[in-house]
Formats: C-alpha cells, structure tokens, sequence
C-alpha cells in the first residue's frame, strides 16, 4: 500500500491489524518517510485517527476500544525494514567544522520505540556512517540498530549476482 500521510499509513494499519488477512505484516520505509510511520502509530496508539471527512474513528472516543485497537495493531506488527538505513544517523554537518556532527536524536529515540514495539527491525545499507565525534549517534550505537548480523562486500555481491556494478 502507497500511502502518503500519516493518517492514511494509521488506516492501513488498522485495516490490516482488524482485518483477516493472515500474510505477515511487515513496514518498509526509508528515511524521507519514516517519521509517517512514527506519526501513524502514535495516531493509533492515541486515538485520533481520523476518516476521510476529517473526523474521529468512532473507536477513537472510547478509551477502551482505544486500548483494544492499539493491542491488535501490536500483536501484528512483525518486521520493519529500513532501506538506506545509513540516513537514520548523523553525517557530518554543513557547518565549518566538519566533524560536527549533524545529529538526529528524535529520530533514534523513535526508532528504539519502533524497535520495542516490532517483534524484528532490519536496518539496510551499503553505506555504515561511523561519526568521528560521537559514536552514540551512528551507526554502532547498538541499542538504537542492534548488532551487526551480515556484512557482504560489494565485490562478493557483484560477483553472486546479487547486485551490478556501479
């Protein structure tokens, strides 16, 4: 599913979370639009998720059908995806110093929610950020991506087949 608000991702989820679809669920998302997903769980969590005419779920003024929405969006969120994960972290800022490090702490502090609520996060990239100036916000920081589980070095990949040459 495309969607482009957090209101409508929170929909979907709903939708799939009441619903009897028995596929796993899984987010995939990249850095641009990760703070929907955030956003949208915090919608469904909270109760303000809205319909298309701008007004609240009718679930959404009872605080125990709010709970309830909220348990079955948990028990079916399996495995989030995070494609370019490297621009989850901090790279080095526009400033003159160039070791400042352009941090992303709300985002972090997001994802370690995230990585309560998902029984798996899986973070992708090609590219491992290491900030000279602080190691709790790159990508080492394993309380925020957890450990290293496979590294392939582009020659291997290449020469598999499991990607081309640039």
């Amino acid at each position: 599913v495309n969607a482009n608000s957090a209101n409508s991702i929170a929909v979907c989820i709903i939708d799939y979370a009441l619903g009897s679809d028995n596929r796993p669920f899984i987010i995939l998302t990249i850095e641009q639009s990760i703070n929907k997903v955030f956003a949208a769980l915090e919608l469904i969590k909270n109760g303000q998720v809205v319909d298309e005419t701008g007004n609240l779920y009718g679930w959404c003024t009872v605080p125990s059908l709010v709970n309830s929405v909220w348990q079955s969006v948990l028990a079916v969120l399996g495995v989030a995806h995070y494609d370019e994960a490297h621009n989850l972290v901090t790279g080095c800022g526009s400033s003159v110093d160039s070791d400042e490090p352009k941090r992303k702490p709300k985002t972090q502090n997001y994802i370690k929610w995230i990585n309560t609520l998902f029984k798996k996060s899986i973070f992708w990239t090609a590219t491992v950020v290491k900030n000279k100036v602080d190691a709790g916000y790159d990508m080492r920081n394993e309380e925020v991506f957890g450990k290293v589980i496979a590294v392939v070095h582009p020659g291997t990949a290449i020469a598999h087949g499991y990607t081309v040459p640039p």
